[in-house]
């Protein structure tokens, strides 16, 4: 039974944080879902609470990129040329790591 009573989830479109609200999800809408999955795996201590067992987290932790990884992040900066300098240094960090591994 729904009843409307109490704070709404989304607020209404006209007013000013429901302009924000709507702003907000369409710049998350368009972010790379698999970009920012993958990177809270491999580097968990940037997310705030990350929310995988363990099993995952382990398993993540003693991975390493792929060569499809790598490709992909060099289209990624063929596409995005400002953001290309970003996109080189992440590749270079994960040659360094394979090197090691």
């Amino acid at each position: 039974v729904f009843h409307d009573r109490g704070t709404r989830l989304v607020p209404p479109e006209d007013t000013d944080i429901g302009r924000r609200v709507r702003h907000f999800r369409a710049l998350l809408d368009n972010l790379p879902v698999r970009l920012y999955t993958y990177g809270s795996m491999y580097h968990p201590d940037l997310a705030k609470d990350p929310m995988m067992p363990e099993i995952l987290r382990r398993k993540f932790g003693r991975a390493s990129p792929s060569r499809s990884t790598i490709a992909w992040l060099r289209n990624l900066a063929a596409e995005n040329p400002d953001l290309a300098e970003a996109y080189t240094r992440k590749i270079n960090q994960i040659r360094r790591k394979r090197d090691f591994a």
